[in-house]
């Protein structure tokens, strides 16, 4: 006679794991503005704006990784970055965070530009070495 499984109930697993789900679980854990699911009152969509810190931390991860490609080396992008988050770190205020979010959408943008400026102009002495600048 072959082995044969006996069905079993995992309704313990199930009430630890549907426990947990819950919004009440997920704000006692501290994500309850990270999970919010409840759109807003004049938005199409139950995604919501990330809260300003969460942006902030955004934006500076993703400075980070554009200044391992910074063109020019000694200029050390990423320690200066670090710096100028470290100087605004303890902005309260919500309009001047929401400034200084902009201004560094803006930089980020100005070091995207830098970049592709490198990669064309490493392409094009590449393969046109012989031609003169454009």
């Amino acid at each position: 006679m072959p082995f044969r499984l006996q069905p079993c109930s995992f309704s313990l697993f199930r009430s630890q794991a549907s426990s947990q789900a819950t919004p009440a679980a997920a704000a006692a854990r501290g994500y309850a503005s990270v999970l919010n699911t409840t759109p807003a009152p004049n938005s199409t969509g139950p995604v919501e704006e990330l809260p300003l810190r969460l942006q902030a931390i955004k934006l500076y991860k993703e400075l980070h990784r554009l200044g391992r490609d910074y063109p020019d080396p000694k200029y050390d992008f990423n320690k200066r970055l670090r710096r100028a988050f470290e100087k605004n770190a303890k902005v309260t205020d919500p309009a001047q965070l929401k400034k200084q979010l902009e201004l560094g959408e803006h930089i980020k943008k100005e070091v995207m530009a830098l970049i592709s400026l490198k990669k064309f102009r490493h392409l094009r002495r590449t393969y046109h070495a012989n031609e003169g600048p454009r």
